[in-house]
């Protein structure tokens, strides 16, 4: 979705910038103009657009991981940044796939025939340190969500 708001800024800029993607986009039908002007931060008058997400970013397969993926990856993650390879070595990608077990997956993202992103899954987290580095309140403190609305419920009561 695209808000394309009147008033704040310059439209012939707006329209500039949102030039090159438009194609992508359809406008939206606003059913009620007095239900738009109800939400905070966004003009009454603003039009609104939709995409796809298969307009923008290709059909992306998720699958289990195997060894074939180790050099598609690896192309991936050394574009990013060299500190992954000094850190875990030069096969930590094949290491992780080949040890998947019931513990441990690996899942891969794949454009076509070539994976694009990969993903390490493990039932062994260490909560404490997780809570000790992050502020995980947004994410109910990674609790099952009637257990964080019970804790939530007795902080208000105290």
């Amino acid at each position: 979705m695209l808000f394309l708001s009147r008033g704040d800024a310059d439209e012939d800029d707006i329209a500039r910038c949102f030039e090159p993607v438009q194609r992508y986009f359809q406008q939206m039908e606003i059913k009620d103009a007095t239900a738009l002007s109800n939400v905070r931060g966004i003009h009454p008058e603003s039009t609104i657009f939709f995409s796809s997400r298969i307009h923008v970013i290709p059909y992306i397969e998720v699958r289990k991981a195997k060894q074939e993926d180790h050099d598609d990856l690896a192309d991936v993650f050394n574009s990013q940044s060299e500190t992954v390879t000094e850190a875990y070595g030069e096969y930590f990608i094949a290491e992780l796939i080949a040890s998947q077990n019931d513990e441990n997956r690996a899942l891969v993202a794949q454009v076509k025939d070539k994976a694009i992103g990969l993903m390490g899954l493990t039932k062994e987290v260490d909560l404490k340190l997780l809570h000790k580095c992050f502020s995980l309140d947004s994410f109910d403190n990674l609790l099952k969500p009637e257990f964080m609305e019970a804790v939530r419920a007795r902080r208000q009561h105290l």
